[in-house]
């Protein structure tokens, strides 16, 4: 298996390798300022004759493409058990008493390994709020859901004490289905609740004909604008809907129930 690495040092670096600070002209490339080759002309020329050098789509060399074969690496290739991550100790800070709890540790590596700034981040398990935790304090949207109130309680208590943006918590258990059963008696499904859900993401429901349990739907910006219209409807225009995202909306949204949701 072979990886890539760089050939290239920043200009400060460089300046103890090459007295030119290693801005010369190789095969057509020229590094960009405030860098310079990080090895002598000589090195570099061996590792072509190799093959060690990738080459951009003009057969210019890379500046990062001396190619390194793992094999020839000290040290072991990563490997799907992480043994360097403890547990939370029980006179840690980060403690909560929830059982089921993962160190903040751990999930800032698999946030910042699998999302970017900005993104956003979902945790359908939320359990003691540490995914949602992480996702904020690394500038992340979140979206977390858990079936018990605790766990919500606990998370939201959590998001709170670390001065988190201000998020919405939107409960839908019990006392939801039993007013919808009051109200709609027979003809209520446990379904109708998804509306409540779809609300929380600013997405309206699909059409009855494509969406015959009424449990899916789509934001309006990737929304048919046409879909759902009446014939009696047909001469009006199509155009954008009406209904819009609050720009102050709330950065993460937590929700406990049988079909919640957080949303960013």
């Amino acid at each position: 298996m072979a990886v890539y690495t760089m050939l290239f040092c920043f200009t400060r670096k460089v300046q103890h390798i090459h007295g030119d600070s290693g801005k010369f002209n190789w095969r057509g490339t020229m590094p960009s300022p405030g860098r310079g080759w990080g090895y002598e002309p000589a090195q570099l020329e061996q590792w072509w004759e190799q093959g060690r050098i990738a080459t951009k789509k003009d057969g210019t060399p890379r500046m990062d493409g001396l190619i390194v074969y793992l094999g020839e690496k000290e040290g072991m290739v990563p490997q799907s058990i992480w043994t360097d991550v403890s547990r939370v100790a029980n006179t840690s800070s980060e403690r909560l008493g929830y059982n089921t709890q993962k160190p903040e540790i751990l999930l800032e590596r698999i946030i910042k390994a699998s999302s970017p700034k900005g993104g956003l981040v979902a945790d359908f398990f939320g359990g003691s709020g540490t995914t949602a935790a992480v996702a904020e304090k690394q500038s992340r949207r979140w979206i977390a859901c858990d079936l018990g109130k605790p766990a919500c309680m606990i998370t939201r208590k959590r998001l709170i004490d670390q001065e988190a943006k201000p998020f919405l918590y939107q409960h839908v258990g019990d006392y939801q289905v039993e007013l919808a059963r009051s109200t709609m008696g027979r003809k209520f499904r446990v379904s109708d609740l998804a509306e409540i859900v779809l609300a929380l993401y600013g997405a309206l429901p699909l059409p009855a004909e494509e969406n015959p349990n009424r449990n899916m739907g789509a934001h309006p910006a990737h929304q048919d604008p046409c879909a759902g219209r009446q014939p009696e409807q047909a001469d009006r225009p199509c155009g954008p809907q009406t209904r819009h995202r609050n720009p102050r909306q709330p950065h993460g949204r937590l929700g406990q129930g049988c079909c919640a949701g957080m949303e960013l």
